[in-house]
């Protein structure tokens, strides 16, 4: 059995209690009878005793309730005054971060209480020397006025003179200078495209003119290619045969003498075929000198051309090393220009700069003037007061001649500011003046200088204008001669190309041995039938139409075609082109 702990009675909640009680003495009520047959009233008493305990118990819980209850609301209080700590400590917190904040600011109004301090001794040191300097400035200005009147009649004097000579002479003069300096560069500039039109075609005919000479090439080797060809058929077919063979030891035999019959018929072709064979080789090597020739010739000309290319590269260059000098002296005009204008900026920054501190002196003056009225006007009101005071105490004849003298005085200072600011005002209007006529000056100057940069950059464009026509001429004329050389070369190649077809066609041995030789002939085409017949088909199928095409290829790869000239530049061409054979023959 578990002992129960009065704690355990008092954490039960009210309602068990109750019951608890209820049944208690329900049970007390129910066994009263059983007690008293047992004759247990004694016990019953206890049992009584046991329930004023339990009232007492109840008393006891009621009280704890009640302590419970306080226990609560204190707890609450508790809780309530923890968070009015908190927000008490934030709030606290709070203050103190703004009173840190509101010392740095009030040490930051202090740091510019010092600065502004510091600023306004600056200032009055400041004004003390505009004060000084406005001292000296009165004094140049007295001495530039006294200065000025003597400058003005020589510059006007001076003036007078440019202004007549502006006026005569010098607004036409650069007018027309110009426009004959802008007619004669738009001539120079169409010279220049014609020139540069004439040099690029001038290019295009010299590379028509490699074209052709390499289409030549292309036929010149072909046919070498072909003669070999056509050699070595007749090498293979002029083998060693028994007719040309070696000849036999003779025999006494009757056999021996009809074969000798026999082969004195033959020995006349024997010959035939070595006079043929002599004529070829002797063909072979004028081919084969003409073709060195040729070679020879073709390598003179690319040398040539290769001259003329390193000489036009070499005029290139130094046209791009003059156009880069020309660059270089035209950065450094446009920089002294604008050295130029930056002076001008200054000269007027400094002519405002003075006129502004004209200004101010004329401010000054009128400033010094009404402080001047302001003393003569209280100095007035107190020879009033004075006479007065004067009136009541002396008599009148005293007092009165003190006073006047006093006005008088008064006066005259008043007349002698008057005319100092009457002198003030006619110097500074000099000075305006003076700065006018200065500006003036200054302003026609600088259109005279302007204009004669501009002749001087006129006249140098047309120096470059000329250079460049006469760089231009000098191509054109080496076109030309290239041009010249190549038709020289290209006939020269027709020529050479005509030679060696007429040269490389071996019937017209044959045709020469007929007229001399009809016999010869006659057994030469016994011996060699087959290689007369490839002869033949070479002559008319072949080297006719090869003839043709070189005639067609030629005849349309003119060079002077791509410039499309007159009929009298192409009939001068022709005329030098026939002095150039004329001269080549002697």
């Amino acid at each position: 059995m578990k002992q129960s702990n009065p704690l355990d009675w008092a954490v039960t909640s009210p309602g068990e209690r109750k019951k608890e009680m209820v049944l208690f003495q329900s049970l007390l009520h129910d066994d009263a009878n059983i007690l008293l047959s047992i004759g247990c009233l004694p016990y019953f008493e206890h049992c009584s005793v046991i329930c004023n305990c339990s009232y007492q118990a109840s008393t006891v819980e009621r009280i704890t309730k009640n302590l419970t209850l306080e226990i609560s609301q204190l707890r609450r209080s508790l809780e309530e005054s923890r968070s009015n700590t908190e927000d008490l400590q934030s709030l606290t917190e709070k203050q103190a971060q703004d009173i840190a904040g509101n010392m740095l600011h009030i040490k930051e109004f202090e740091d510019r209480e010092r600065v502004l301090a510091k600023n306004v001794e600056e200032l009055l040191m400041k004004i003390k020397q505009t004060e000084a300097d406005v001292d000296r400035w009165r004094e140049a200005c007295e001495l530039e006025v006294e200065a000025g009147k003597r400058e003005i009649e020589e510059r006007d004097k001076v003036v007078k003179k440019n202004l007549s000579l502006f006026d005569l002479g010098c607004h036409s003069q650069p007018r027309t200078a110009l426009d004959i300096s802008n007619r004669k560069l738009n001539e120079k500039e169409e010279l220049a495209a014609a020139a540069m039109a004439a040099q690029s075609a001038a290019e295009k005919s010299l590379q028509l003119a490699d074209r052709k000479a390499a289409g030549l090439r292309k036929l010149v080797e072909e046919l070498s290619k072909q003669l070999e060809e056509a050699e070595s058929r007749d090498q293979n077919r002029r083998k060693a045969r028994h007719i040309c063979g070696p000849w036999r030891a003779p025999k006494l035999s009757t056999a021996t003498m009809n074969n000798r019959v026999k082969n004195q018929s033959r020995i006349p072709e024997q010959a035939v075929c070595e006079s043929y064979l002599g004529v070829k080789q002797a063909t072979e090597d004028t081919i084969n000198s003409k073709w060195k020739e040729f070679e020879e010739a073709v390598l003179n000309q690319w040398k040539e051309r290769e001259n003329i290319v390193e000489a036009k590269c070499k005029a290139v260059s130094e046209e791009l090393l003059a156009v880069i000098k020309l660059a270089k002296v035209v950065e450094l005009k446009v920089n002294e220009y604008k050295e130029s204008k930056k002076k001008e900026r200054r000269e007027l920054e400094n002519n405002v700069g003075e006129e502004k501190s004209l200004s101010r002196l004329k401010k000054n003056g009128e400033q010094n003037r009404v402080a001047i009225l302001q003393i003569a006007e209280s100095s007035g009101t107190k020879v009033d007061a004075s006479r007065a005071n004067v009136g009541t105490n002396l008599d009148g004849s005293e007092s009165e001649e003190e006073v006047v003298s006093l006005v008088e005085e008064l006066l005259m200072k008043i007349k002698q500011t008057e005319a100092e600011v009457a002198r003030w005002r006619e110097a500074c209007e000099l000075e305006l003046k003076l700065r006018n006529m200065r500006l003036k000056n200054v302003k026609k100057c600088q259109e005279l200088e302007k204009t004669k940069t501009a002749l001087d950059i006129s006249n140098r464009k047309l120096n470059e204008k000329e250079e460049l026509a006469a760089a231009a001429m000098a191509a054109q004329s080496a076109a030309e001669k290239s041009l010249q050389l190549a038709d020289s070369t290209a006939i020269g190649l027709l020529k050479i190309v005509r030679r060696m077809l007429s040269k490389c066609k071996p019937w017209r041995a044959l045709k020469l041995s007929t007229v001399k030789k009809n016999n010869k002939v006659k057994n030469e085409r016994r011996m060699l039938p087959k290689y007369k017949k490839d002869v033949v088909k070479l002559s008319t199928t072949t080297m006719n139409n090869r003839v043709k095409n070189a005639k067609r290829m030629l005849s349309k790869c003119k060079p002077w075609q791509a410039l499309k000239p007159s009929t009298a530049t192409v009939k001068n061409r022709v005329k030098n082109v026939r002095k150039m054979l004329s001269k080549s023959k002697t």
